[in-house]
């Protein structure tokens, strides 16, 4: 099912043997589009430590009450490595968080991506804050004109891929709103508060203006990726599926 990630803030994590806390942010890749951890405020000094969980940490979710579960104990999540949580996580810390949980890396991609050396690409900003991204300017191909603010983004509750962004228009359009999918948006830059698409106004504007049109087929990047295997399906990052037949070009 398809969710604002704005609906997660607020859920409760629990562990194994306990409760973790509640969901205060969630970072998102700008290379692959997929939420890579939620950040959970700690129930025993609240403010005081936030614990940032991997997405393939997740084992159960209930949408009705506001629950997830995660497959680790309370001591192994307060016990591992202390993140430094703001716009963006720093790629060494996030290193020593996935090889303390024992996670796949999933960076790989983002050299190729990016045209650069795999060093210089992964100390590049590449996640960003949920609650810094919201309230970004969205920015056209052309002359850089601003289409509007974003204001929400919405994802796959199965795999976490981030499938449509929700734009502030009003200045262009009368309903107010547009629609843009993840792989129209070719920069984000958060010292700039902005996100550059590839699309000119004129396409934008053209674009429907239904979100549900915007989201993806239901047989395309669905599968779920174990922490040891990688493979067509996969939607972790590190294998990037092609679409079906019907959905590519000519």
């Amino acid at each position: 099912m398809q969710w604002d990630l704005s609906d997660v803030l607020g859920y409760r994590v629990h562990a194994r043997d306990g409760s973790l806390g509640t969901v205060t942010n969630l970072y998102v890749d700008d290379v692959y589009w997929k939420v890579r951890y939620l950040v959970v405020t700690g129930e025993e000094q609240p403010g005081e430590r936030l614990f940032p969980l991997a997405t393939e940490m997740v084992s159960r979710i209930d949408r009705e009450i506001g629950w997830m579960s995660v497959l680790v104990s309370t001591d192994t999540v307060r016990n591992s490595p202390a993140v430094a949580t703001g716009r963006t996580i720093p790629w060494r810390q996030e290193l020593r968080l996935r090889e303390y949980y024992g996670l796949p890396y999933y960076w790989f991609g983002l050299a190729a991506s990016r045209r650069v050396p795999l060093a210089q690409a992964v100390d590049s900003p590449h996640l960003h804050s949920l609650t810094e991204l919201l309230g970004y300017r969205v920015l056209a191909a052309d002359g850089a004109a601003e289409i509007g603010r974003l204001l929400a983004l919405s994802c796959d509750d199965r795999t976490w891929s981030v499938h449509s962004l929700e734009v502030e228009a009003s200045r262009w359009w009368p309903a107010g709103r547009v629609w843009l999918r993840s792989d129209d948006i070719q920069q984000v830059c958060g010292s700039q508060r902005q996100l550059a698409s590839g699309l000119p106004l004129a396409a934008v504007l053209d674009r429907p203006k239904d979100e549900q049109a915007m989201r993806p087929a239901a047989d395309f990047g669905l599968a779920l990726c174990a922490a040891s295997w990688h493979g067509p399906g996969c939607t972790c990052g590190v294998w990037r599926p092609d679409p079906p037949a019907e959905q590519q070009g000519p």
